[in-house]
C-alpha cells in the first residue's frame, strides 16, 4: 500500500499491527513527521527509499506517551548530504507487517 497524508488506514489482511500511520506535512520542505499508532510495543523499523529503491535514510522511532511512535526526517541522507527534491517512500516495518507512505520533498 502506498499512502500519503491524510490517509489513515488499518491493515486489511493478516495481523493488525498498525492502527494508523501517516506523514505530515506532505509535500514538505524542511522536515516531515512520521506517526505510527500500533497494537504492539514492538519498535517499528523506519527508513526512506528513493524512487530507485535505494535506502537513503534510516529514521529513529521514538516512543510517544500515547503508545504511538514518531520519527522526523529533515531530508538528510545517511551520507550526511541533503536529499534532492522529489518523491520518496517511507517504509514502516515490524516483524509481521510492512507499510509504505509516499512523500514528496520540495525545496
Amino acid at each position: 500500500d502506498v499512502h500519503s497524508f491524510p490517509t489513515r488506514r488499518s491493515s486489511d489482511l493478516g495481523l493488525h499491527v498498525f492502527n494508523s500511520y501517516f506523514a505530515f506535512p506532505n509535500p514538505f520542505t524542511k522536515k516531515i513527521e512520521i506517526l505510527v499508532q500500533n497494537n504492539s510495543s514492538e519498535l517499528p523499523e523506519v527508513y526512506v527509499l528513493n524512487t530507485f529503491g535505494v535506502r537513503v535514510a534510516d529514521l529513529e522511532m521514538v516512543k510517544m506517551p500515547d503508545e504511538g511512535f514518531k520519527a522526523i526526517w529533515g531530508g538528510t541522507a545517511n551520507n550526511g548530504l541533503n536529499s534532492a527534491e522529489g518523491i520518496y517512500f517511507v517504509v514502516i516495518k515490524t516483524q509481521h507487517e510492512t507499510k509504505v507512505i509516499q512523500i514528496v520533498k520540495s525545496n
